[in-house]
């Protein structure tokens, strides 16, 4: 709860005073209080916008869901709690290499944007792991379940003649 809502939190903050800051003055093209890096990088501004309004809205989902008073003691209350987390944090990442990559001078955004993208590899071959591990973890589970066992002393020990 208190993660979801530290991002809650960055994720309105960095909305309402974007990195770049905002316009102070009414001269066209833009007005006063609209985003500086709107105008001088749309493209990155428009991935920020989207990837920090995935991080407010998966946050307060977790908080809605939090405080809904569902049994959390079933499995996939929890499961569906982590993946939106998993969701918020990354999208908290993508946030902050948008905004890095604006407040940076045009110098070093080459440099950057390697270690950027090493980042983002690192990343989602984390991401990539844990999922596979707790599908994993979900499917032995399932299948312990419904009968079939894996890894049993019974099936490890079989003599080589018996099916």
């Amino acid at each position: 709860m208190v993660v979801a809502i530290l991002i809650a939190t960055m994720a309105f903050q960095a909305a309402v005073s974007p990195a770049g800051g905002v316009w102070q003055d009414d001269t066209p093209p833009h007005r006063a209080g609209e985003a500086v890096m709107a105008y001088n990088n749309p493209k990155i501004y428009k991935n920020f916008i989207r990837s920090n309004t995935v991080a407010f809205v998966t946050s307060l989902s977790t908080i809605l869901l939090l405080i809904s008073g569902l049994p959390f003691k079933y499995r996939f209350f929890m499961w569906a709690l982590m993946a939106i987390m998993w969701v918020s944090v990354t999208a908290v990442g993508v946030t902050y290499g948008a905004s890095i990559m604006v407040v940076t001078p045009g110098f070093d955004r080459k440099s950057l944007s390697q270690v950027i993208k090493t980042g983002i590899s690192v990343w989602s071959g984390v991401m990539v792991v844990l999922l596979a591990g707790n599908i994993i973890r979900l499917l032995l589970r399932w299948l312990r379940r419904v009968g079939v066992g894996f890894w049993t002393s019974e099936r490890c020990f079989r003599k080589s003649g018996e099916v």
